[in-house]
């Protein structure tokens, strides 16, 4: 599947800012952690030293007596805190006489005198499991002697980091919602110029080179690149020119000598032959009349790429036009067993050339035959559409393949279909056709159906008076 570069710059800029948000959130997340961390292990190192200083005194009393506060305190961290005594044969003594958190004495051994050791203690709690954050501390220098253990439930610091990182995800989702609606209209800002030479190279083509694509003048790499596109356009241009005058120049002289041959040939058929000179002269003839075809399409296309096609502009009905040829299809129809019809028949007319306009419609018309099967049918018709004369063809035959529905204009080129069907056609007759049209400021349009046939349209502008007579050379 296809995918713009746009929708990629896109992608590829979210995709990159939601990897730095993650990790930023897991980064923040962690250390959110640790900081609530030590600020509660600072709280309860306090603690237990003050309820050490009390134990070092021997006064158990005293010690109950500040359990019960605790336990009266309901607001802030003191409402989380818990502690007791215990003493070198591991009795408590002192303070929460029901609790069980572990002691490590060969660990506690270790610690330098003020300091506790800190552990993390999970316990079941009413609305599921929950941590207590417990300090160790020596009541004195002696690590066998009494220690002091004081408890702070983690559940304030969790409730904390959860809306710490709810928080987060909202901010997060907001940045990306608002990146998204940026980028897609940075990235179309960026990339319009792209579009922009798209719809100048497409504007472009083989029929009228001259186009360019518009340089900004922002002297960037889309300009260079259009620069580059533009000089190779200038090259392509000279050189499809120095094609055309020489493919029109040689039809020209081509012309000459062929006429002279075939004139020669049947002055020959005239006298007394052999049935085998005969016949091999007739081939000749006939041969020469498909390169006399050829040459007087070459001619019509260079005439088209110098402007020079239509020889005269004179008003024409268009009606009367294709009833004609009509009558004279019915004939090479009928040689085929192939029906040609007539359609609706609107009275409509143009300024042009008639010989052209006759030579554009029969073409259509003989390979709309040519290309039928027996029993088949062919249909012509005529009808205004808003200021234009719409020329209608349709066939029933074979049709064309969609890969070459798209080139039936190009000069030379034959489908396969076409091929197997006409060998000793040249690839030229629908390119003569389009300029014919387009020099009377037409458009010639095909659509078709494999196995169903196809329908060609000859759109030509109406016009309800004659234009003045034009004087147009023609070579």
């Amino acid at each position: 599947m296809r995918r713009s570069i746009r929708k990629r710059l896109i992608a590829g800029f979210l995709g990159s800012l939601l990897f730095a948000l993650v990790a930023m959130g897991l980064y923040l997340h962690f250390r959110s952690e640790r900081i609530l961390e030590k600020t509660v292990d600072t709280f309860i190192l306090e603690e237990a030293g003050f309820v050490a200083a009390i134990a070092r005194k021997g006064d158990a009393d005293a010690l109950d007596r500040h359990l019960a506060l605790l336990r009266e305190v309901q607001f802030g961290r003191m409402a989380d805190l818990d502690f007791r005594v215990v003493d070198r044969d591991g009795k408590a003594v002192g303070g929460n006489r029901q609790a069980a958190w572990p002691v490590d004495r060969e660990a506690l051994g270790q610690l330098p005198p003020g300091r506790g050791q800190f552990e993390t203690v999970p316990f079941a709690g009413k609305d599921g499991e929950r941590f207590l954050r417990v300090v160790t501390f020596p009541v004195d220098q002696d690590a066998r002697g009494a220690l002091v253990q004081v408890a702070s439930d983690m559940h304030r610091q969790e409730r904390d980091l959860a809306s710490s990182d709810r928080n987060y995800l909202i901010g997060a989702l907001a940045i990306l919602a608002i990146a998204t609606l940026l980028s897609a209209r940075l990235v179309r800002r960026a990339i319009s110029p792209i579009a922009e030479m798209i719809r100048d190279a497409r504007a472009i083509h083989a029929e009228d080179l001259s186009r360019r694509i518009h340089e900004r003048g922002t002297k960037d790499e889309l300009d260079q690149l259009a620069r580059i596109l533009n000089d190779l356009l200038a090259r392509l241009q000279g050189s499809l020119n120095e094609i055309r005058q020489f493919t029109g120049e040689a039809a020209h002289e081509i012309r000459t000598p062929l006429t002279r041959i075939r004139g020669e040939v049947e002055l020959l058929l005239r006298g007394d032959l052999a049935p085998d000179a005969r016949h091999a002269l007739a081939g000749v003839v006939e041969e020469l009349d498909r390169l006399g075809g050829m040459v007087r399409d070459l001619l019509a296309l260079s005439r088209a790429d110098a402007g020079t096609v239509l020889a005269a502009r004179e008003p024409i009905a268009v009606d009367a036009l294709v009833e004609e040829l009509a009558d004279q299809a019915r004939v090479l129809g009928a040689d085929r067993s192939i029906a040609v019809e007539v359609g609706d028949m609107s009275s409509v007319t143009v300024v042009g050339d008639a010989g052209l306009l006759k030579r554009l419609l029969w073409n259509l018309v003989d390979n709309a035959i040519r290309y039928s099967d027996p029993g088949g049918r062919v249909r012509l018709s005529v009808a205004p559409q808003g200021t234009d004369s719409v020329v209608s063809i349709e066939d029933t035959g074979v049709g064309i393949p969609p890969e070459d529905l798209a080139r039936v204009f190009d000069r030379f080129y034959r489908g396969k279909l076409a091929r197997l069907r006409w060998p000793d056609g040249t690839g030229l007759g629908l390119s003569v056709c389009r300029a014919i049209a387009r020099a009377h400021g037409g458009e010639l349009t095909v659509s078709s159906e494999t196995g169903k046939g196809t329908r060609v349209e000859v759109r030509l502008p109406r016009t309800s008076a004659a234009a003045p007579a034009e004087a147009v050379p023609v070579p």
